[in-house]
């Protein structure tokens, strides 16, 4: 039987505490001021503000005033910190819960920006050995200053090469790297302990257990051997496992017998991180059927045009991920690729530069590859669907008969009445179980609305087609996507 996938909210979820040792508080004519200082039992990962920034929800005292979800504003080893303005100082057994929905509301990994910064944005995650993370960005794009006729520029510069493109002429968006991607700060370590190469140059090391998959960096140093690999970074190719890390060999050295070695392995840029789905500019596009367009709707792009934005939709999964609290980096500046204009090329413009929500799940008893069993996404001119129950085009299917997750993200031009919904539709009737809403809110700059909700599936196939509560009929877009489990 599959293990059933849980919404993780944080490594480790709780820990036990052993009282209130210090409470400040400050009655104002606005809103209680104060902190609370809960002691626990020595835990090394708390040292050094190492619980800053989380969102906690105290329980067990007594006294109500200690209990709450509040924000932690400094942690040491045996000491946690609270924005809890009532707290009452006492001697007893409570309990501090990490929260799967963030403080204030909102998903704990969710940010969002008006503008997209150079350095981009990141969302914490607290990740057990193993687990799967989710990246989901939901962004507006300026059409401006691209050619939506054309995916790449058709005026090259004469003599020029590449994708160079002439001043005199406008840059599509196949001109520039123009997706962003995902990085982590996530790192891993193991010890090398044996060492062989076969034909092909194909080394095959063997390591002390850690979370290592297909397409991850890797560092090697200290080999007393295969001295040859040493300060070379390599990329895992198949039958990469927990303890065996496959690889080319970059410096083509030939055979060796497998054979006892040291050295360590160190990854390199983070987890691996797969775009699982993507809906550049819905809309933006059209075909030339006439030289000037026609009417009465020569520019379709006009169903999806928010103030000269248009909405984008991107989700990428992180199957097997090391254990650790890292930040997960969404990478939206566009990157060079072209000689003109300067700007872009340099990677000085915000792709997301209408503004962009950010957030990241983490999914616990998923599968360690190939995760990403089904998905579906908004495709066509246009891309959006009016119906009631909303859907995303095409169903998903499952492999397992429980333990499976479902995933859906619904984008709505407008909130009124725009809900969660079931995990299916039966001629346009939504049925089956109830999809349980994980984030939800406005899209920054705009007065579109997203919904975030997630379902365990109970049997295995198909179809299940998750689905949104659109009962006024307003245009909507849909991504979704189902999680196979271990």
């Amino acid at each position: 039987m599959a293990n059933n996938i849980v919404l993780n909210p944080q490594m480790g979820d709780q820990f036990a505490l052993t009282g209130v040792s210090s409470a400040y508080n400050q009655p104002s004519a606005f809103q209680p001021i104060g902190v609370t200082t809960y002691s626990t039992a020595s835990i090394p990962s708390h040292t050094n503000n190492g619980l800053l920034g989380k969102a906690l929800t105290i329980s067990g005292f007594a006294s109500a005033g200690n209990n709450g979800t509040f924000l932690v504003v400094s942690s040491t080893a045996t000491t946690v910190t609270t924005n809890n303005a009532s707290g009452v100082v006492v001697v007893a057994a409570g309990l501090a819960a990490f929260q799967t929905q963030g403080f204030p509301a909102g998903y704990a990994s969710k940010i969002e920006n008006l503008w997209s910064n150079q350095n981009g944005e990141n969302a914490t995650v607290n990740a057990n050995a193993g687990d799967c993370l989710v990246a989901i960005a939901i962004g507006l794009k300026s059409g401006d200053p691209f050619d939506l006729l054309h995916g790449t520029s058709p005026y090259p510069v004469f003599g020029g090469g590449g994708n160079t493109v002439s001043l005199a002429y406008t840059a599509g968006l196949n001109d520039y790297n123009a997706n962003p991607t995902i990085s982590d700060g996530s790192t891993e370590v193991s010890t090398i302990t044996n060492s062989a190469e076969t034909a092909g140059n194909v080394v095959t090391l063997t390591v002390s257990a850690g979370q290592w998959v297909v397409g991850e960096m890797v560092s090697l140093a200290g080999l007393t051997v295969a001295t040859w690999l040493n300060g070379h970074t390599v990329t895992l190719t198949a039958g990469t496992s927990s303890t065996s890390l496959v690889f080319t060999d970059p410096t083509a050295h030939g055979l060796k017998a497998s054979g006892a070695d040291t050295g360590t392995a160190t990854e390199v840029g983070g987890n691996v991180w797969t775009l699982a789905a993507s809906l550049n500019i819905a809309d933006s596009d059209y075909t030339v059927s006439s030289t000037p367009p026609t009417a009465p709707n020569p520019f379709p792009s006009a169903r999806w045009n928010t103030d000269g934005y248009y909405p984008s939709i991107y989700v990428w999964v992180a199957p097997n991920v090391q254990a650790g609290s890292y930040k997960v980096n969404l990478n939206s500046m566009y990157q060079p690729g072209i000689t003109a204009p300067a700007d872009y090329t340099g990677g000085a413009v915000p792709i997301f530069d209408g503004g962009v929500n950010f957030q990241v799940l983490c999914l616990s008893g998923a599968a360690a590859a190939s995760v990403v069993e089904s998905f579906s996404i908004s495709t066509g001119s246009p891309a959006d669907t009016i119906s009631n129950p909303a859907t995303a085009p095409a169903t998903l299917a499952v492999a397992n008969a429980d333990g499976d997750a479902l995933i859906s993200i619904g984008l709505c031009k407008n909130s009124n009445a725009f809900a969660s919904g079931t995990v299916n539709t039966t001629l346009g009737v939504a049925s089956g179980a109830a999809m349980q809403v994980i984030s939800h809110g406005k899209l920054v700059g705009s007065e579109a609305h997203y919904i975030v909700e997630y379902a365990l599936v109970t049997a295995a196939g198909s179809p299940y087609n998750p689905n949104f509560s659109n009962p006024l009929g307003y245009p909507v877009l849909i991504a979704s996507l189902a999680i196979k489990s271990s």
